[in-house]
This record gives structure tokens, C-alpha cells and sequence, in this order.
């Protein structure tokens, strides 16, 4: 029994060390929160976070990495975009309705929730609807999320590496940057385009 909590212990560290590792690559800061492995830092204007948490479901528990872009103001839309399929049926009768788009294609793969209908509609724009849909096929199998305060994608898998971090960021970031008009500041971050 000793050797097992030996064993985990030598791994768990040796998990840590490889998130710690991973921090300078895509220069983020490593933290730990609530127990858990934590990569902080900026692109662009945006604040930036990659966390891992675990989703316990009876004896099983799941490792959900999450990628977030916080938005520098709220939209103040009520904004909820998921991936469609994702909800289950009578949970949706719990929530507010889901709003039809002027787009069938996007319809079929986002669920959408707002406070008006009209307001959504001309937020989401060609372009924002563009970079979302290709956010989520680059991404891809992580899921996409928006709120009004933020972008956000969730894994159900490991990390491999700096790469698959660069590519899932500079995606959300993408999103990110057809909200806003002016056109952020440059980083390190550009050096990286053809990750």
C-alpha cells in the first residue's frame, strides 16, 4: 500500500512539473488553484487562463482542461453559446429558449441564448459567426463556449503540449478580437502565428 501512494505521489509530481514546464513555452505564469495546475498570463489585451479541474461523477472523476479569454467589458447580451446537442432535453425547459439565428448552418451547431432576440441577431455578425464556426472545427474536440464576460473551450483530455495550447488560445483570441473595434496591441504572442 505504501508503494501505490508512493507511485501516485511520484506521478502527481511529475504531472505538476509537466504544467510547470509548459508555463514558459507559452510565457504564462504557473499557479496552483484549488489544488490543480494553473497557467496564467495575457494576449493581447485579454486576460488569460488555462486550468485544469476534475468533474466527479459517483466513484469516477474526469479531468476537464479549461481555456479562457475574459472579455475587457461585457457584452450586456444575456449571450450563452454552446455546442448544439449538448443540452439535455428537459433542461431546456429550465432555461431560456433558444434563439433562432438568421444563419441555418450555425443554427446546427450552436446553441444560442440571449435577452433579445434582435440584439444577438445583429451582434452576430457574418464575421463573429465566421471566426466562431472556425474556432470550433480548429478546436476540435474541444468544446466552445461564450458568455457575455467570456470565450472559453473545454477538453475531456491531456495536453500535448505547447503547441495544442498556442492553437487552442490563438483561436479563442480570434473570436475574441471581432467583438471589439479597435484592433489590440501587438505581443509575443504574434510571433507564434504559425504554430
Amino acid at each position: 500500500m505504501v508503494f501505490l501512494v508512493q507511485y501516485s505521489q511520484k506521478k502527481h509530481m511529475a504531472f505538476l512539473k509537466s504544467w510547470e514546464a509548459l508555463a514558459p513555452q507559452v510565457e504564462f505564469q504557473f499557479e496552483m488553484r484549488n489544488q490543480n495546475p494553473c497557467l496564467v498570463g495575457k494576449i493581447k489585451q485579454y486576460n488569460c487562463r488555462i486550468y485544469l479541474n476534475f468533474i466527479s461523477s459517483g466513484e469516477h472523476s474526469t479531468a476537464v482542461i479549461n481555456f479562457e479569454v475574459d472579455l475587457p467589458e461585457s457584452l450586456q447580451l444575456g449571450l450563452s453559446i454552446g455546442p448544439q446537442g449538448k443540452h439535455i432535453p428537459f433542461m431546456k425547459f429550465l432555461s431560456r429558449e433558444e434563439l433562432e439565428l438568421d444563419d441555418e448552418i450555425f443554427d446546427q451547431h450552436f446553441f444560442v441564448q440571449g435577452r433579445d432576440p434582435v440584439a444577438v441577431n445583429q451582434f452576430l455578425t457574418l464575421e463573429r459567426k465566421l471566426a466562431i464556426y472556425q474556432a470550433k472545427h480548429y478546436i476540435a474536440p474541444t468544446n466552445l463556449y461564450i458568455s457575455d464576460t467570456l470565450i472559453q473551450g473545454r477538453a475531456v483530455q491531456s495536453i500535448a503540449g505547447a503547441h495544442q495550447i498556442i492553437l487552442v488560445m490563438k483561436q479563442l483570441v480570434a473570436i475574441a478580437n471581432t467583438f471589439y473595434d479597435n484592433e489590440p496591441e501587438e505581443t509575443v504572442w504574434e510571433s507564434v502565428d504559425n504554430a
